[in-house]
């Protein structure tokens, strides 16, 4: 009888300033799966937005060559025309899953120029995730164009404004749904985004960063002893998720009672007007 172990997660490599770097294998190193996806993905990119693409990036586990899914992330040129096509994302994903027989998860997003570079020196999720882990796989990568940036609150933020609304979202959707596939991902999706949130809510304190989820419970126990077995359960949910809505449901009731005090007190402190993006 053989055992598989998961594979730990890591931390990502920080310069001597302490600026977080890119983590993803080079392009040649891809896994033979990701590097030809990313081929279609270019050329489904080419097909749908002509002379206003610029570039195209594969982020996510798939970037590291590590177990899970992958995302790409489509930039177009600074006056682009053309629209952000999110039913067409979701169309465009599920083909390259199917021509590619890829049973784990893909999403498409389509960036317009001023959500990678936004104005006012306000922070940019996608600016982050392509400069600490991203594959350019076609164009010329607007990442040569990125500073490194260090672990603050504003890279907190995104992961603690939205929470509540994310948690009530997934519980109206375990109340509305009777697709066992839609219970699972809601199930996977509110464990991951508790665990986050706990991370987030001490990430500028710990100074490092990582996207492993094993190891952003294991920083937040650090600073919460006391909630170690409630981040291990969000954890639990994450990796094992339930396909029963009640389950579900209380899961989100309970991790609330502890969650949102510890979100909100982290967002009056820092983020008092609730704005959806900090200045970096």
């Amino acid at each position: 009888m053989s055992f598989s172990y998961p594979i730990r997660g890591v931390f990502w490599p920080q310069d001597e300033f302490g600026r977080v770097l890119n983590i993803a294998v080079k392009r040649e190193e891809l896994s033979p799966l990701w590097s030809n996806l990313s081929e279609s993905a270019v050329d489904y990119a080419h097909e749908r937005f002509e002379q206003d693409l610029h570039s195209v990036y594969l982020t996510g586990p798939a970037a590291r060559n590590r177990p899970g899914g992958g995302s790409i992330f489509i930039v177009l040129h600074k006056n682009a025309k053309s629209s952000n096509a999110p039913s067409w994302c979701v169309s465009a994903a599920e083909a390259l899953r199917r021509d590619h027989n890829c049973k784990f998860g893909l999403n498409i997003h389509v960036l317009k120029w001023h959500q990678v570079f936004s104005p006012m020196g306000r922070y940019s999720q996608a600016k982050f995730r392509l400069s600490v882990n991203s594959v350019c796989v076609g164009g010329r990568p607007v990442t040569r164009l990125i500073t490194p940036q260090c672990v603050n609150e504003a890279v907190a933020n995104p992961m603690l404004v939205t929470f509540e609304n994310r948690l009530k979202q997934a519980k109206q959707k375990t109340l509305t749904s009777d697709s066992r596939r839609i219970i699972r991902s809601v199930s996977a999706n509110v464990g991951h985004a508790i665990v986050s949130a706990g991370y987030a809510s001490v990430i500028a304190a710990e100074q490092t960063y990582t996207e492993d989820l094993d190891i952003r419970r294991d920083i937040f126990s650090l600073y919460h002893p006391e909630r170690a077995e409630d981040i291990q359960r969000a954890y639990d949910m994450s990796a094992l998720p339930s396909y029963d809505p009640v389950q579900v449901r209380s899961f989100i009731n309970e991790a609330s009672e502890w969650v949102l005090p510890l979100v909100d007190e982290w967002l009056n402190t820092n983020n008092p007007k609730r704005v959806e993006l900090l200045s970096v």
